[in-house]
């Protein structure tokens, strides 16, 4: 079980994530924003999230796509804030982790959605992990801190 509060090099578990954000959730890129060898946060990762990096920022990015879409962004708009550089890339990363297309996704989630307590199951086994602990994301803090490209 995740111990709170992890952090890396005094960053918080949600500075790293908007860290992330902020670097396009690129490995490499994120490791130099925190002041640690790529091999460092690979170790992170597997240690707290049972994931690596590129699994753990990947699936990270895709719950936040759909509780984007969910509240007041349109799949364009959600795709540009979290720096998708295609729609292809997109389409190809929802597939992956929410087994359907963005649209599929919006028209099949959204309408029960109930906020960021709820979790997907399929490839989210990493969310059950964290349980609680994404749940209390500041999504204002994240709109504010994240860049929208």
């Amino acid at each position: 079980m995740i111990q709170i509060p992890i952090t890396i090099n005094g960053h918080s578990y949600d500075q790293i994530l908007i860290k992330a954000c902020k670097n396009g959730f690129n490995v490499d890129a994120l490791a130099k924003d925190l002041g640690i060898s790529r091999k460092s946060l690979y170790n992170y990762s597997i240690t707290h999230t049972g994931v690596k990096p590129k699994q753990w920022l990947g699936q990270t990015r895709a719950v936040w796509f759909r509780d984007l879409i969910c509240s007041k962004y349109t799949i364009q708009e959600a795709a540009d804030y979290l720096q998708y550089r295609s729609m292809s890339h997109l389409i190809r990363d929802c597939k992956y982790w929410h087994q359907c297309t963005p649209k599929q996704l919006q028209q099949r989630w959204c309408t029960d959605y109930k906020g960021w307590d709820v979790w997907m199951g399929g490839k989210q086994e990493y969310f059950k992990k964290l349980g609680e602990q994404d749940a209390n994301l500041n999504k204002e803090d994240l709109e504010n801190e994240c860049p929208e490209s």
